[in-house]
């Protein structure tokens, strides 16, 4: 049975203040200093809920992971069974299964969170802006300002039940410097993508690997002065490699978007794109074989790209479909059978909806639909796509200078949400999703939240599924 829900939540936890970071000692590398250490950074807590919910008790650096009630078969003595159906003691939901993504799950709604992870300072534009699932925890990256107002690349490995385990931060030169992509390598290693900020107004492209345990083991740079290089996706590639997709803004804002192609951490080749005004590649996913898809922000429309095989300055797409009616960021993701999903938004009937695509490996379109959340636009910053379904994840404009995050499962089979869920960390204003990821029963959430756009800090969320 699929329930259809839309549930607010209020996330609350103990929030990092500035001094609250037990840094280990710096290490010098160059061209930027990079600091790591095994101690717990920020804080997290279990949920204090919106009034479809119960109270429970948060607490710093802790968190219990609530799946709900506890499961009876006796029967005696009126005692609850998650699962027959029937609501009862402290039962949230039963539907009479427990079967994940249809709006109740383990007898709480689909989209209940289990616990919230801050981090940050006073410095503004902190915020988490990717995540990866491991067979053990999960890591975050952004971007963090361990003292003052320098924000610094930052790697985050967090256990499931919310602890975090590892910190690294890499400074540039400037204020500017963040992680926006990572990909696993091998037994657990990871690489991740960014940009490091250099002699203003000029950046560098950065890229750090990263061993099992979180810590930097190495890093390079690429760019062009006196460009602003980004690196804002990653996908491996065949017998090692990687590619990089992102953009350089020159000092007249004009920006053009490449894929540049790495064989470990050595640079090898790119393809550069003058595609407007605002050029960017913002995405990438590969496969087995080497195929590549990109999203491209070209001629004022985003556009889907296919590659295949190597990156050169003479690479060309070999598909292209054009997302012509997408509005504001989008986000990308492959689904086991390799086929591609597209999640953006779309102006709907009374305001901005979200909107999801699905396409085949070589590009063509099989399924699209479009979800109104709320009233208000919305915005779609992350989808994680499984056998069945797939999870969308953004902002929800609320008013009076307020957004707050959003979380729509939809099942594939019949292009319908099954659930959606309005989540906002207690007492901001702001609360972005940035990225998401399914696992199970669970969907964890990263992004950003505070009294402003840009007085923001990083926060990572697990849902109910």
């Amino acid at each position: 049975m699929v329930v259809l829900t839309r549930l607010r939540w209020v996330l609350a936890g103990l929030f990092a203040t500035a001094g609250c970071f037990d840094e280990g000692p710096a290490v010098d590398s160059s061209p930027g200093s990079t600091s790591s250490d095994g101690s717990a950074s920020g804080t997290t807590g279990t949920t204090v809920s919106s009034s479809n919910a119960t109270e429970t008790a948060s607490g710093s650096n802790t968190a219990s992971e609530d799946t709900g009630p506890a499961d009876s078969s006796s029967g005696s003595g009126g005692v609850p069974t998650c699962g027959d159906g029937v609501m009862e003691g402290d039962e949230l939901c039963d539907d009479g299964n427990d079967t994940p993504a249809d709006g109740c799950t383990h007898c709480l709604p689909s989209g209940t969170p289990l616990w919230v992870y801050t981090d940050g300072t006073d410095a503004d534009d902190e915020g988490a802006e990717a995540l990866m699932l491991r067979a053990e925890d999960l890591v975050v990256v952004g971007g963090i300002a361990p003292t003052g107002t320098d924000i610094d690349a930052w790697v985050q490995v967090i256990d499931f039940d919310g602890s975090a385990v590892t910190r690294a931060t890499v400074d540039g030169e400037g204020y500017a410097d963040r992680a926006f992509a990572l990909t696993a390598t091998d037994a657990g290693a990871f690489v991740v993508t960014g940009g490091l900020a250099r002699a203003v107004p000029s950046g560098e492209l950065w890229l750090g690997r990263f061993d099992a345990d979180g810590a930097l083991v190495d890093q390079t740079e690429a760019g062009s002065t006196p460009d602003f290089d980004l690196g804002l996706g990653l996908a491996p590639l065949p017998g090692g490699g990687l590619v990089v997709a992102g953009q350089d803004v020159t000092t007249d804002n004009d920006s053009d978007a490449w894929l540049i192609a790495f064989d470990g951490l050595g640079y090898v080749d790119e393809v550069r794109c003058d595609c407007g005004p605002l050029g960017v590649a913002r995405r990438i996913i590969s496969d087995d074989a080497g195929n590549m898809a990109s999203l491209f922000f070209q001629d004022v429309a985003w556009h889907l790209l296919g590659f295949a095989g190597a990156i050169d300055a003479g690479t060309m797409p070999v598909w292209d479909q054009p997302l012509d009616d997408a509005i504001g960021e989008v986000a990308l993701a492959q689904g086991p059978d390799g086929t591609l999903h597209v999640c953006a938004a779309i102006a709907g009937f009374n305001d901005i909806e979200l909107w999801w695509g699905m396409f085949s490996p070589q590009g063509e379109m099989q399924q699209a639909a479009s979800f109104d959340v709320g009233d208000g636009d919305q915005e779609c910053q992350g989808v994680a796509a499984r056998e069945n379904g797939v999870v969308l994840a953004g902002t929800l404009d609320v008013g009076s200078g307020r957004k707050t995050s959003i979380v729509t499962a939809v099942d594939i089979g019949s292009a319908e949400a099954s659930y959606q869920a309005e989540l906002s960390i207690e007492d901001a204003d702001w609360t972005f999703v940035r990225a998401v990821a399914v696992d199970g029963d669970s969907v964890y959430v990263a992004g950003a939240f505070g009294t402003a756009e840009h007085e923001t800090d990083a926060f990572v969320a697990r849902l109910v599924h």
